[in-house]
């Protein structure tokens, strides 16, 4: 064989270069680079949902279980929540550590001072992972139907 047929022969051969090579390497790393960390973006939002439904499953649990009671009986406190395996635990005391959520029920009058009425604030707050304080809350107007005391 000589020179020239060798050169026409790698001329006409198919691949890719080094540098194609270590350009495609890299574009690649830049993209996973991306993804992980839409992962870790997607891990927190997962979590502090996680959390956001909790205080919102407490505040909901809380404003239903004074629906039922006479006005009179409603009072304002304060309760720390903590978990034991899946269920609540509530306490009157803040634990001295852990993860703990605080709601805080407060009764007011009603709208324009209507009779029979009383307005209801439930505020859960926490510290989530990152150490940063949370707060959700909803409120609403709760009213005795007679003289009786039936809950509306």
């Amino acid at each position: 064989m000589n020179k020239e047929m060798i050169r026409k022969r790698r001329g006409n051969e198919g691949g890719f270069t080094l540098l194609e090579l270590m350009i495609a390497t890299v574009i690649l790393a830049i993209g996973l680079l991306g993804v992980a960390g839409m992962q870790i973006v997607a891990i927190n939002g997962n979590y502090f949902g996680k959390e956001l439904t909790i205080a919102n499953t407490l505040i909901a649990r809380e404003i239903e279980g004074m629906k039922g009671i006479s006005l009179d009986k409603v009072i304002s406190k304060t309760e720390y929540i903590t978990f034991s395996g899946k269920d609540a635990v509530y306490s009157g005391m803040e634990p001295s550590s852990g993860f703990y959520y605080t709601m805080v029920t407060t009764k007011g009058k009603g709208p324009d001072d209507l009779a029979n009425t009383a307005s209801l604030e439930v505020k859960v707050s926490w510290l989530d992972a990152n150490g940063k304080k949370r707060i959700h809350k909803s409120s609403t107007v709760l009213f005795n139907n007679d003289t009786g005391g039936e809950g509306g």
